[in-house]
Order: structure tokens, then sequence, then C-alpha cells
């Protein structure tokens, strides 16, 4: 019986601050309204509908400025590029970067970028471990090709250069 009249008086006060306009308070009241597992009032069901309705505008409000803001970056830099091609002379080709090289490499390299400034390359050695044993095994057959008295005077010669 006492619920009856605790809810009763709780929905009293909900119309009555809705009467006098006070929006925080009558929000207020229908909180505790909901949380006492009382079966809502159409006209607090229709207030409830309109209060998540509030949240949503808003919540999408907020989504449309950080949009809105992000268009006003990448428009600054189309810009900002646009300015840089217009700066080169005419007939210049532009040159763009091919994408799947460019996420090859990073591949490759293992490159990670730490933040803004910085980028870690962990794979370099793999690479050029085997760029050096390809380079070295070039160098060898192509010593190998040349002439044995021919070899004796290319490094006599470079050695006397040097020294």
């Amino acid at each position: 019986m006492s619920n009856l009249v605790v809810n009763w008086w709780r929905s009293l006060q909900f119309n009555l601050a809705l009467r006098r306009g006070s929006d925080r308070r009558a929000g207020e009241i229908l909180g505790k309204i909901w949380n006492s597992g009382a079966k809502l009032s159409p006209l607090q069901k229709v207030y409830l509908e309109k209060l998540q309705a509030q949240e949503t505008i808003q919540a999408q409000k907020q989504e449309i400025q950080a949009l809105q803001h992000q268009y006003t970056q990448l428009s600054q830099k189309i810009q900002d590029y646009q300015e840089l091609l217009d700066f080169l002379p005419p007939g210049i080709p532009t040159i763009f970067p091919n994408q799947q090289f460019l996420q090859q490499v990073r591949q490759d390299l293992n490159l990670q970028e730490i933040d803004e400034a910085l980028v870690q390359c962990t794979g370099v050695d793999e690479v050029f471990n085997k760029f050096d044993r390809n380079l070295a095994q070039f160098c060898r057959d192509k010593v190998n090709q040349i002439k044995e008295p021919k070899k004796k005077k290319i490094f006599s010669t470079n050695y006397n250069r040097r020294y």
C-alpha cells in the first residue's frame, strides 16, 4: 500500500514539474519512478522517449561536429596539395606512390610507427643480409670471370691509387 502512495505522490510531483517547465526536476522524478519499478503512465513514457530522443540528438550533433572538423582538415590538406601542384611548372610529371609497393616495403622492413615522428624498423637486417649475400656473390662471380693477369693489373693499380 505504501508503494502505491509513494508512486502516486511521485507521479503528482512529475506532473507538477512538467507544468512548471522544470525539465531537470521532471527528469529526476522520472528516474525515481523508473528505479522503483512502477509502471509508467502514458505521459511518463512520452517524456522518457523525449529524453532518449534528446540524448540521441546530442550524440548526433557531437558526431556531426567531429565530422565537420575532420572535413575541414581534409579540405585544408587538399587545398595545400593543390597549391603545391599549382606551384610546379607545367609539363613536369607528378609522381604518385604505388600503395602496393609501400605496403610491401613496410612489411619487408617491419616498419612500426611509434608516434608521428618516430618509425621503428626491425626487419632491416633480414633484407640487407640477403642483399649483402647477393652482392658478395655477384662480386665473386665478376672477379672470377676476369683473367688472371688482368686481375693482378686491376688490383695492383687500385692498390697503388689508394696508398
